[in-house]
């Protein structure tokens, strides 16, 4: 059965999850197991700014599937996923931020009951978006970390391929492409090298002539020009590097 499930699905390969035999597997999805999940995406909503009314207002995910909802806590939730992608949020966190989020409108639930089928509707749509792959859900938070440090440090893996070409795998196990100066930064990500430090290496390269950065649209290379380019251009690929999980610390 689960052969012919792959050739109906063009699966590339089996995915199958093996247990002992003393464990009772629950084979129902239930609302209340995504309660128990860390949930994140990468949402893009169709309208802007997002109204938290009762309207129905899409949002595309991060592979291209779409999901409408009027329900003012799931579009909440959904902005707030999108705000802290990639972080994995546990649910009671996500329902706390999205209530914020809804503080002081005419929608915000108050009393226990309404309050308490908000949170289960808000269950039932990420458990919806996570079969079409909107939404992922997750038992862990991840090795990685959103937010920079002094001293980043890159994945072992992603600093040992971008030695080597274009293409790393991050620590959501997605191929990405980077430019040459991302490849640069991700093997100065080492924990040895601030800020300030990444932004000198990537300025003594634009005076060897290995890069080139632009001004207003005009090529500079007056050395406090280059070392703020170089700064600003360091700080947005570090941001970058973070949003794509290959941070470690």
């Amino acid at each position: 059965a689960e052969q012919l499930l792959d050739f109906a699905m063009l699966r590339m390969f089996r995915q199958t999850l093996i247990c002992h035999g003393s464990i009772d597997v629950n084979r129902r999805l239930s609302p209340d197991v995504a309660k128990s999940l860390l949930a994140t995406a990468f949402g893009v909503y169709d309208q802007a700014p997002l109204r938290f009314d009762g309207q129905p207002e899409s949002f595309q995910g991060s592979r291209g599937a779409n999901v409408t909802t009027g329900h003012p806590l799931a579009k909440a939730a959904m902005l707030v996923m999108a705000e802290n992608w990639p972080k994995r949020l546990p649910f009671a966190e996500l329902e706390t931020q999205a209530h914020q989020k809804l503080a002081g409108s005419s929608s915000t639930a108050q009393e226990p009951e309404v309050l308490e089928q908000a949170s289960q509707s808000l269950a039932e749509m990420l458990l919806a978006c996570a079969t079409a792959d909107i939404v992922e859900l997750h038992i862990s938070p991840g090795t990685f970390v959103t937010e920079l440090s002094e001293n980043p440090i890159a994945s072992p893996l992603a600093r040992y391929q971008a030695g080597i070409g274009s293409t790393v795998t991050t620590l959501r196990h997605v191929s990405l492409n980077v430019d040459t100066l991302s490849q640069h930064l991700i093997q100065l990500c080492d924990g040895n090298h601030g800020l300030e430090a990444m932004a000198s290496s990537v300025a003594m390269l634009v005076s060897e002539g290995k890069f080139v950065f632009q001004d207003q649209g005009l090529t500079t290379n007056l050395p406090d020009d280059v070392q703020r380019l170089a700064e600003q251009h360091v700080q947005s690929r570090l941001e970058n590097l973070a949003r794509n999980a290959l941070l470690i610390g």
